[in-house]
């Protein structure tokens, strides 16, 4: 006599209906991140070409919305203080209000104006006598100080020979 197996026909489709959802929020998810970092992406090289726009003299605005796709443009949010480019973007979102957790922020500098060169001093000091970030001339009498030789120009050793003098005279 034959024993018979017991029917296991649907239980295949039980458990692709019973992992389908979780396959379904792990994609979302990734998407989601992906999205995040993409915008991440997009708010920086805005930034940058606010900054640079800022520096050539010309509206870092404009620039900022030049270089981001159609899509960002409403999501955006600019804020120029000074010589610094700040832009906000809230990213795509696959997952409904993800947008406002994900949003990210990123800045440039344009660096110095165009008169800074001019009143940068030849000295700038933290406080009262040099101390820790303190920038000075130096001095003639510096290498002294520290315990170097000194006050003439540093003497160096004669260098060791590159080519050996037995193999010179060959």
């Amino acid at each position: 006599m034959t024993r018979r197996r017991p029917d296991d026909g649907g239980q295949s489709s039980v458990e692709l209906v019973a992992i389908l959802p979780l396959a379904i929020v792990t994609v979302l998810g990734i998407a989601q991140v992906l999205a995040a970092g993409i915008g991440h992406e997009l708010a920086a090289h805005a930034a940058e070409n606010g900054a640079i726009a800022l520096a050539d003299g010309e509206d870092p605005r404009d620039a900022v919305r030049e270089a981001l796709p159609g899509w960002a443009k409403d999501r955006v949010q600019i804020k120029v203080d000074g010589r610094e480019v700040r832009v906000s973007l809230k990213p795509l979102t696959v997952i409904p209000g993800a947008g406002e957790a994900l949003a990210t922020d990123a800045s440039a500098d344009a660096g110095p104006g165009p008169d800074a060169g001019a009143a940068m001093p030849a000295a700038v000091s933290t406080g009262p006598g040099p101390g820790l970030g303190a920038v000075t001339e130096p001095t003639v009498d510096q290498p002294a100080e520290l315990g170097l030789p000194g006050p003439g120009p540093l003497e160096f050793a004669e260098p060791a020979p590159v080519i050996p003098p037995e193999w010179r005279e060959r």
